[in-house]
């Protein structure tokens, strides 16, 4: 007599071992192995002999502990027949401790009539397979472990094809990553040199323009005139500098070329208001606080004025775009770098958004800009030796951290 524990969806069947099936995946493994349990010498023997004519590979013990020794040098057995009475440990507590440490192998049991209570218990808790009545019939025994090495074959293939599609999977997205990207790269790389040929044509444009206004501008100067109005021509200079500057930065950018720097000493508190004007003549009015903070050890800096005024302008544009309602500019000195901090309390960006701020080109401001400030400010920074951080939370703000050596490593001017 045969009872069998039949698992969910026991009724659908499918042939492994057809080709159409498991394709050129995975290899169909072979389940050959069994362990017999019995501490009667005579049914190990006559078990072993039944097993070992119909091909399977016959392991055996006369006990639990032995069998649970067995299992730690062959631990791929697939299948464990165990005798119920045994002196010490019972073949269901036998079976319930190979369920813990070998969940796939097949477990069946032989046992007395007087013991299908135990039995019944063990099969609704998963410990056991099957169990097999004594006095057994070889056919039955025989088509019980057909069975169950079918069963297990069944388990590690699709254990096998799920690691294997997995494994896939996991290369299809890398694959389909790196299209994404290499296609990014030739968009940035056309737009880059779009940009760049637009750029040279501009800075043509502009420079014969500026020249006629910084003319215009000397004459007035020449003429000694009042305080206002030579404050004003002091601002306008400061723009035409700031805009050629930013031209060439964007040529620059645009060729992936390195921004060459002359380094100047220059008052970091001077610095810092120039810049903010600078800025707030181009925002015009903006519905927020800002505020300058200049650290005791930073009071001075040594650094390319006009260039780290644009890198720091592309800092504060980024700043107001967040719909702020305080910015606070701050310098500062730590061991050998000057760190220019932008901190604003606005929208803040997403982890994606935080992720590609720095992408050339990339923008997510409304409306959408060129996305390349943060780029130009980023080279302004490594041109100086250092390097461009950003941090930020949604809905929280975001700070933009600029940093440059405190180390001349340019050329100083006398």
């Amino acid at each position: 007599m045969s009872i069998q524990a039949q698992p969910a969806g026991a009724a659908f069947s499918v042939d492994w071992h057809d080709p159409s099936v498991v394709g050129t995946l995975v290899e169909v493994p072979e389940c050959q192995t069994v362990l017999i349990v019995d501490d009667e010498f005579g049914n190990l023997v006559v078990l072993e002999a039944l097993l070992e004519d119909e091909g399977y590979t016959v392991l055996t013990a006369d006990n639990g502990h032995d069998a649970l020794e067995c299992f730690r040098e062959h631990p791929d057995i697939d299948m464990v027949i165990s005798d119920q009475r045994m002196p010490h440990m019972s073949g269901v507590e036998l079976l319930a401790n190979i369920a813990k440490t070998y969940p796939d192998t097949i477990r069946v049991v032989l046992t007395a009539y007087s013991d299908v209570s135990p039995i019944v218990s063990a099969v609704n808790d998963g410990a056991v397979y099957r169990f097999l009545l004594k006095p057994w019939s070889d056919n039955e025994l025989k088509a019980t472990v057909a069975d169950g090495l079918a069963l297990r074959t069944q388990h590690l293939l699709l254990q096998k094809l799920v690691t294997t599609l997995s494994v896939q999977h996991r290369r299809l997205v890398r694959t389909l990553s790196d299209l994404h990207k290499t296609h990014d790269q030739q968009l940035a790389a056309e737009r880059l040199g779009t940009l760049g040929r637009l750029a040279s044509g501009i800075t043509h444009d502009v420079n014969n323009h500026l020249a006629l206004i910084q003319g215009v501008l000397s004459e007035i100067e020449m003429q000694s005139p009042s305080a206002p109005v030579l404050s004003a021509l002091t601002d306008a200079k400061e723009h035409i500098a700031s805009l050629v500057s930013l031209m060439r930065d964007v040529n620059s950018f645009a060729r992936s070329e390195e921004i060459q720097v002359r380094l100047t000493p220059y008052a970091s508190q001077r610095f810092l208001n120039e810049t903010l004007s600078l800025f707030r003549l181009e925002a015009g009015h903006t519905h927020c606080a800002w505020r300058i903070d200049v650290h005791p050890n930073a009071q001075e800096i040594l650094a390319d004025r006009v260039r780290l005024s644009q890198g720091i302008l592309a800092l504060l544009r980024n700043a107001a775009a967040s719909n702020p309602k305080t910015v606070t500019l701050s310098v500062y000195r730590k061991a050998d770098e000057i760190m220019f901090e932008v901190m604003d309390d606005g929208t803040g960006m997403s982890a994606e958004t935080l992720a590609n701020a720095l992408t050339p080109f990339f923008s997510a401001t409304q409306p959408r800009g060129l996305g390349i400030g943060l780029g130009i400010a980023r080279l302004v920074a490594v041109a100086h030796g250092g390097g461009l951080e950003l941090n930020s939370t949604l809905n929280q703000g975001t700070t933009a951290r600029l940093t440059i050596s405190a180390i001349a490593n340019g050329e100083k001017e006398p």
